[in-house]
């Protein structure tokens, strides 16, 4: 019945901390209502230089959220770069 509560179910997970995606899989109940997460690789801020438009937070950004705000749903980014 939960299961459809949500079209999908997304897990960010830095591509370099895989260990922290294994430790939350394990730790998921068996009894799991919803859809199985999807793993999302998040950008590392302290790599990836903000946009020239951003100008707030003290430089905490992501541009998984400007790919959201365009399109209502989080975008998968290519595997081979940031792009």
């Amino acid at each position: 019945m939960l299961e459809n509560a949500f079209e999908e179910v997304y897990v960010i997970n830095m591509p370099r901390r895989t260990d922290r995606w294994e430790q939350f899989l394990q730790r998921l109940p068996e009894d799991w209502p919803f859809k199985k997460p999807i793993r999302y690789e998040a950008l590392d801020g302290g790599v990836v230089s903000p946009p020239t438009w951003w100008n707030g937070g003290n430089g905490a950004w992501a541009l998984g959220c400007q790919s959201q705000k365009r399109t209502g749903k989080l975008e998968p980014r290519p595997r081979s770069g940031i792009f």
